[in-house]
This record gives C-alpha cells, sequence and structure tokens, in this order.
C-alpha cells in the first residue's frame, strides 16, 4: 500500500512538473496554472514599488504571462525598455505587462518574441509605435496600447503586422493618424481610437480594413465623417459619442438604416444641429429598428458606460436638450442659420479629401486564424 502511494506521489509530481504549475516554480504574488485552452499561465498581480520579479526563474515553456501593477506605476519596475528575459520565453504566445514603467521594446527582446500573439501594454509611457520593434512579431493579432503617450500614427509603425485583428489606441494623444496607416491590416476587425485628440480622419484611411466590426472614435474632436466609413461594410459597432459632430448627412443615416449588420450607432454628446438637414436621422430614431441602435445602446460589449438617452439638439436654443426621439417634424421645417440648404448637407468630407466649404461651421468628422479562436471585442 505504501509503495502504490510512493507511486501515485511521484507520478502527480512528473504532471505538476511538466505542467510548470508546482508550488516551488510559482513566484510569490503570482497565479500559476493552465488555462482552458491548455496553455501554461502565470498571472502576477503587484502594487506599486513592489520589487521586480525574478524572471529568470519562470517556467521556459510558460505561453501566457500577465503582471499587472495596479495603478500607474511611479517606479518603473520593468521599464525603460522591456527587460530581455522576456526574450527568453520561445513558447510565450499572450504577454501583458501593464502600468510597469514600458517606453520601449527592444529589436532584440522582440525577436525572442516571434510567436507573440497577444501584446498588452496598457498603461506605460510609449510615446511612438517606431519604439517597439514590431517588425519583429509578425505573428500578432491582438495589439493593446491603451493610456500611453502616443501622438500619432504613421504610415509605416503597423505594415509588418498583416495578421493584426484588433488594435487598441485609446487614451493616448493621437492627433494624427496618415492615410497609409492601416494599408497592410486587411484582417483588422476591431479599431479603438477613443479618447484621443483627433479632429479629422482621412477620407481613404479605410480602404484596406473594410473587415472591421467595431469602430470606437468616442471622446475624440471629429467634426466631419469621412466617406470612407461608408465603405466599413462589416461595421456593427460605430461608437461616436463625445465628439463636435454637429451633423449627420443623408448619405450615412440612408446606409446605416440598409445595414443589416450594423447593431449600434451611438452619437450622444454632440452638439447636433437640429435643422432640416437632420430629418433624415431622426426619422429613423423615431423607427422601432432606429431607436434600438441609436438610443437604447446595448450591444457595448465590455463597456461599462452607456449613453442611456438619445442624442439631443445643440442648436437652435429653443430646441436645446430636446432628445431626438422626441422632436416633431414642425421643429426642424426652418434651418438655423436661415440658409437654403440645411447645415448638414454642407458637412461632409469629400473623396477629394477636401474640407467643408463653412470654416465657421463645426468640423466633424483575439483572432489568430486558427478556427478555434472566435472574435470577441475588448
Amino acid at each position: 500500500m505504501a509503495g502504490m502511494s510512493w507511486m501515485l506521489f511521484i507520478v502527480a509530481s512528473y504532471i505538476l512538473v511538466e505542467r510548470g504549475v508546482t508550488e516551488a516554480a510559482c513566484p510569490t504574488s503570482c497565479q500559476c496554472d493552465v488555462a482552458q485552452d491548455g496553455q501554461k499561465r502565470i498571472r502576477c498581480q503587484l502594487v506599486d514599488r513592489s520589487p521586480p520579479l525574478d524572471l529568470t526563474r519562470f517556467d521556459r515553456n510558460v505561453q501566457v504571462l500577465e503582471i499587472v501593477i495596479s495603478g500607474p506605476s511611479r517606479s518603473k519596475p520593468y521599464g525603460p525598455d522591456v527587460p530581455p528575459e522576456f526574450g527568453d520565453l520561445p513558447r510565450l504566445d499572450k504577454l501583458v505587462l501593464k502600468n510597469a514603467g514600458i517606453e520601449r521594446l527592444s529589436a532584440s527582446t522582440a525577436s525572442g518574441l516571434s510567436r507573440l500573439f497577444t501584446l498588452d501594454l496598457t498603461g506605460n509611457n510609449i510615446r511612438s509605435l517606431t519604439d517597439l520593434s514590431l517588425a519583429d512579431l509578425p505573428q500578432l493579432g491582438v495589439l493593446n496600447l491603451g493610456q500611453n503617450q502616443i501622438t500619432s500614427i504613421d504610415g509605416q509603425s503597423l505594415r509588418f503586422l498583416p495578421k493584426l485583428q484588433s488594435l487598441t489606441l485609446a487614451d493616448n494623444k493621437i492627433s494624427q493618424v496618415s492615410v497609409d496607416a492601416f494599408t497592410s491590416q486587411a484582417l483588422l476587425r476591431v479599431l479603438d481610437l477613443r479618447n484621443n485628440n483627433l479632429r479629422q480622419l482621412p477620407n481613404d484611411l479605410f480602404d484596406r480594413i473594410t473587415r472591421v466590426e467595431r469602430l470606437d472614435l468616442r471622446g475624440n474632436q471629429l467634426i466631419v465623417l469621412p466617406r470612407g466609413l461608408l465603405r466599413l461594410n462589416a461595421l456593427r459597432f460605430l461608437l461616436l459619442d463625445n465628439n463636435r459632430l454637429s451633423a449627420i448627412p443623408r448619405e450615412f443615416v440612408l446606409a446605416w438604416r440598409s445595414d443589416t449588420a450594423l447593431e449600434d450607432v451611438t452619437l450622444y454628446g454632440n452638439p447636433l444641429q437640429c435643422d432640416e438637414g437632420l430629418q433624415p436621422l431622426v426619422d429613423w430614431v423615431k423607427t422601432s429598428a432606429g431607436v434600438q441602435q441609436v438610443c437604447r445602446v446595448v450591444g457595448r460589449t465590455g463597456d461599462k458606460e452607456k449613453s442611456g438617452t438619445c442624442p439631443v439638439c445643440e442648436a437652435p436654443s429653443r430646441l436645446r436638450g430636446v432628445p431626438l426621439d422626441q422632436l416633431r417634424a414642425s421643429d426642424l421645417a426652418v434651418t438655423a442659420d436661415g440658409s437654403s440648404s440645411p447645415l448638414s448637407s454642407r458637412l461632409v468630407r469629400g473623396d477629394d479629401g477636401s474640407r467643408p466649404s463653412q470654416a465657421s461651421s463645426f468640423i466633424i468628422t483575439e483572432v489568430r486564424s486558427r478556427s478555434s479562436r472566435p472574435t470577441q471585442f475588448p
């Protein structure tokens, strides 16, 4: 009986060692286990100013490594460069390194992460995409760089990432996006640019990313809708809350109404000019389908905040604060500026990239190819 127990102990120990989840192998403040998909996983939750983990003692066969420091780090425990020890984990499929003071990912370290599919560097101090050696991460499918200091997206930084399917650049300082920023991202399905400083987007920006299903532009300063948005024929969620949109041209409303795939178009928090030009949007909002898609938004997967009500009028003053679904046809009979043509018909960026003619108007605008991974919206 004793011999049998001893044999069971040896077998159990061997299995644990093979899985890399023995108590001795798991670093302090970390949880080591095997994910449902069979990947070896190490998850570490640390507080600011905690001593850096000894990465040389990590299981070299780990496939998912998550190190999250609570709150913005002032001590830069793993920065400014991503430590080279991460490049010594050849089977790493997912790397999460949040609030760690990271500014750069060197080419030498990145070259050891060539299998990486998901890279999450949220809450660091990255100022430019060119500092990340992305050319050495050809398998990358999910890239999350939210809450950094990035100011622009040029036409070169992402061109070596043809397999990218989800890109999050929320809560940065982006004010400029090059027209060829996403020319290599034909597989992109999620693009999150919320809470940046965008005033306009190039009309041709969306030419190569027509598979995008979720486009999040909330919390910018957009004042013109580029016609390129109409080419996103797979779009399910278009989030435009809290911009400076004063008008929604008829062609957009007609396209949205006829799009059976579209679930949400959010416009709350924009200074809408409620004149005759807004009539197509108001008519749509008054339908059962339109009120669900624009006013009663429930499809923002992963979002905690919700608009709660319909978009409201900003002007004219007699309609300020009135929700669109409560407007009457007579309310829109006269344009707010007294002109013969509706304001919204004049606020569309043309195919030639030209600006609206009225200078005084508001200016708007994880899935690897493996079939076992369904598309998820972060």
